[in-house]
C-alpha cells in the first residue's frame, strides 16, 4: 500500500483509468496499516532530490510474493510542460514550492507527523538560517535546502490558517471538516489522504465528508485513487505479526460476547 502511495501520481501506474496519472489518492486502509509513514516519505520524496541508490528504488519481492517497485521522480515541472521525464540525481524533481499537511490537532502533529517527518527526512536536506535547522515544531514547519516548505494545519483552526497559497501538494491525516477540505481541493495540485474510518477522530459530519469523497459527491482533483489494505496484507516491519494477533484476539473476544461488529471488520479491513 505504501508503494501504491508512492507511485500513483505516476503515468504508467494505471494507464487506463489514469493516463496521467491519479491527483488524488484516498487511503481508506485498517488501522495501524502504515497510512501516515507512506504519506510523510511521498512528502519528502518530492522536495529532495532522488538518490537512484535509495533502498527505496530497488525492486523486491514483499512477504506475499507479489513484485514491488517503487518509481524515482522526474523533474515535475519539465515534465508537466512536454510530457517527458527527466531525471536529476542533485536537484528536487519539484521547484520550490510549498505544501500542507493537515491533522485534528496539536498533539497529532508532535506526536505522529512530526516524528514521522523527522524519522525520514535525510539531516543534510534540512533548511538551515546560520547554525538553525529550519525546523520548527511549535509553528509546526520546516524547509529545505532548496526553498521547499511544509506546513501542519489543524483542522481546529481558523479559516484564515487555511487561505491564501497555491499547493504543490496536500497531504491529509484523518478527517478535515468540509470547508478546510475545500480550500485544499483548489489550491492544492495533489491531494494524498489517509483516513481511518474507525479513528476516535473521525466521527460525525467528518466521516460523512471522507465518505461523499469516497462516493463521488465531493470531487477531489481527479483521477481519484483508492487504496484499501486489510491487517491481512501489512508485513511484520509495519506491525509486528504478535502485535497483530493480540488485537485480533482482543476483537475477536469482544464479538463472541457481543456478536458481530461492523465496526471490527473496519478495524480489521479499513472501508467504511
Amino acid at each position: 500500500s505504501q508503494a501504491q502511495i508512492l507511485n500513483a501520481w505516476h503515468p504508467e501506474f494505471d494507464p487506463i483509468k489514469a493516463p496521467n496519472g491519479y491527483s488524488t489518492l484516498l487511503d481508506i486502509s485498517a488501522v495501524r496499516a502504515g497510512k501516515s509513514a507512506g504519506a510523510c516519505v511521498n512528502q519528502i520524496a518530492w522536495i529532495i532530490p532522488n538518490d537512484p541508490e535509495w533502498l527505496m528504488f530497488q525492486p523486491y519481492t514483499d512477504f506475499k510474493g507479489r513484485e514491488v517497485r517503487v518509481l524515482r521522480r522526474p523533474n515535475w515541472d519539465y515534465w508537466e510542460r512536454t510530457g517527458k521525464m527527466e531525471y536529476d540525481s542533485s536537484e528536487p524533481p519539484k521547484e520550490a514550492c510549498e505544501c500542507w499537511h493537515g491533522c485534528p490537532d496539536e498533539m497529532h502533529w508532535k506526536e505522529k507527523l512530526n516524528r514521522e517527518y523527522m524519522k525520514w527526512m535525510p539531516g543534510a536536506c534540512i533548511g538551515k538560517r546560520g547554525n538553525d535547522p529550519l525546523w520548527n515544531l511549535s509553528e509546526r514547519w520546516f524547509e529545505t535546502n532548496w526553498g521547499s516548505r511544509v506546513n501542519g494545519k489543524l483542522y481546529g483552526s481558523d479559516m484564515q490558517a487555511w487561505s491564501g497559497k497555491e499547493l504543490f501538494l496536500t497531504s491529509l491525516d484523518e478527517g478535515p471538516p468540509k470547508d478546510k477540505l475545500e480550500e485544499c481541493r483548489i489550491r492544492s495540485r495533489y491531494i494524498w489522504w489517509a483516513y481511518t474510518p474507525r479513528e476516535a477522530a473521525n466521527t460525525g459530519d467528518r466521516t460523512k465528508v471522507a465518505h461523499d469523497v469516497y462516493t463521488g459527491k465531493i470531487v477531489l482533483p481527479g483521477p481519484m485513487k483508492v487504496i484499501q489494505v486489510s491487517w491481512d496484507d501489512v508485513p511484520d516491519h509495519v506491525m509486528k505479526t504478535s502485535s497483530r494477533q493480540m488485537r485480533e484476539d482482543m476483537l475477536n473476544a469482544e464479538e463472541k460476547k457481543n456478536g458481530y461488529s461492523n465496526a471490527n471488520k473496519v478495524t480489521r479491513e479499513g472501508g467504511f
